[in-house]
């Protein structure tokens, strides 16, 4: 949870800056259960947790687009 607070903070800075910016990566939460494969098996992990979740979301709620793209 530390390392989402920071993230929080540093992307809150970079959104302040107002240049076109794009935070990509895998950030590990699953808000949902069709973001897995067999979400029984991740009912105990930190991915569903709801601190996760909710620092997940406001992260988003500072102005960031949650997306993805899948490739085959």
């Amino acid at each position: 949870m530390m390392w989402f607070r920071q993230l929080k903070k540093h992307a809150k800075y970079l959104l302040a800056g107002e240049v076109p910016i794009v935070l990509a990566g895998d950030y590990n939460v699953n808000l949902t259960e069709k973001d897995v494969y067999k979400p029984e098996r991740w009912a105990d992990n930190a991915l569903f947790f709801p601190e996760s979740c909710k620092a997940y979301k406001e992260l988003v709620r500072q102005g960031w687009i949650d997306s993805w793209i899948c490739t085959l």
